[in-house]
């Protein structure tokens, strides 16, 4: 795991509280050859200590870095989908860091393009909705291929991990991202 010692912290809520509760781990780490960067620049593995809004936002700030890991710490409770440690029980985290035995999951994201102009990616899900209540018609293409006109006032097309989000909630189906794309 030499090529992911170079760790950087995204930190949610309660940041500077968080930062005091981290400070035992990250003096672990470093007595194990991890430095601890404070940009997420020069970092190869970026660790988001929060909930899964967190993960989500650490990805999405970092600007979903394929060359880097992404790692959650929860700090809530319930259980996350993103974050597979928990801040109370880091312990594990440091044992599977340091002995590198971290299961690496890659999850699918979606490259969005509106007009040609503009270009994000998303994680989850994106959503189009109208301002206001009204129909608006939109040309669907999927990797450059026409797939339908839409019409409606929302559109939501999300990722296997974001089906089970706000998808979900709209009645949509959940998707098995174990399953190959566009065979459910």
């Amino acid at each position: 795991m030499a090529d992911r010692r170079n760790l950087f912290f995204f930190y949610g809520d309660d940041k500077a509280k968080l930062v005091e509760k981290m400070k035992p781990i990250y003096r672990i780490l470093e007595e194990n050859g991890f430095t601890i960067l404070d940009h997420p620049k020069n970092a190869n593995a970026i660790v988001s200590v929060g909930d899964d809004a967190t993960f989500l936002q650490a990805v999405r700030k970092t600007g979903f870095r394929e060359d880097c890991l992404y790692a959650g710490i929860s700090t809530k409770d319930e259980i996350s989908f993103y974050c597979d440690f928990h801040i109370d029980h880091v312990d594990i985290a440091l044992q599977e860091i340091t002995k590198n035995e971290i299961e690496v999951r890659k999850y699918p994201t979606i490259e969005v393009d509106v007009d040609g102009s503009t270009s994000f990616h998303c994680l989850n899900e994106f959503s189009l909705r109208s301002s206001i209540i009204k129909t608006f018609v939109v040309d669907v293409h999927v990797d450059n291929l026409y797939f339908e006109t839409f019409r409606g006032d929302g559109l939501v097309v999300s990722t296997p991990t974001g089906s089970t989000a706000y998808n979900k909630s709209l009645r949509g189906a959940v998707v098995d991202s174990r399953g190959s794309p566009g065979t459910e």
